[in-house]
């Protein structure tokens, strides 16, 4: 069975309705166990007992805790996609880059899942396969990012193509430091870093003649 198996055909909707939210049950129930006692010592039998459902029943819906993980990596990548695809809705990418910086800290800020994602790196260092399933979903990421990235400098007359990459990996930099430093100490609420950060990433994305890409709120 995969990660994250796709609605069976003839499925009836809310038959797939009820599958994805035992899903969903099984994620929250392993991503705090996993948070807990990290990924080895979190047993699928611990697992059943904190989603409230037999281990067999969660066999049924997935593999083994790799593919658990699997469908973690997943989840996150899919709402990485949702704050990109919200970006593309406005009418200038760049500055929507710069105005989501609030709602990045608040994310990047929050201990329960920044505690997840370092024992999902923990294990992705010691296992091959977590590791390429991150590798893959960063590549996603850094492509539908750049794709956008190139149709925006593309809309300002601006040709920054070759720096594209390098510019995301930065701005992803900044917020994966600040969801590291949250473990062990949060940033609370801090309009002064909000403010450096806008003016961090509004540097990084300005042109190549070190023109502003975007107005950076004070």
């Amino acid at each position: 069975m995969s990660a994250s198996a796709p609605p069976c055909r003839g499925r009836k909707p809310l038959e797939q309705a009820q599958i994805d939210a035992r899903r969903a049950q099984v994620l929250e129930a392993a991503a705090d166990c996993f948070r807990r006692s990290g990924f080895h010592s979190a047993s699928m039998a611990a697992i059943s007992k904190a989603a409230g459902m037999s281990t067999g029943h969660i066999y049924h819906y997935f593999e083994n805790k790799e593919a658990i993980i699997a469908a973690l990596v997943e989840r996150d990548s899919d709402e990485l996609n949702d704050v990109l695809n919200s970006f593309r809705a406005q009418s200038d990418f760049l500055q929507a880059m710069i105005d989501g910086v609030d709602e990045g800290l608040a994310r990047a800020n929050r201990q329960d899942r920044a505690a997840l994602k370092m024992e999902i790196l923990a294990e992705a260092a010691r296992n091959p396969k977590i590791a390429s399933m991150l590798r893959d979903a960063d590549r996603r990421a850094l492509d539908g990012f750049c794709s956008s990235l190139r149709a925006a400098y593309a809309a300002r007359g601006a040709d920054d193509a070759c720096d594209l990459e390098a510019k995301v990996v930065l701005v992803g930099a900044l917020f994966n430091g600040l969801i590291g430093r949250t473990v062990f100490s949060p940033t609370r609420d801090c309009p002064a870093l909000a403010k450096t950060m806008r003016r961090a990433i509004a540097a990084i994305l300005s042109d190549d003649d070190g023109a502003a890409t975007a107005a950076v709120p004070r």
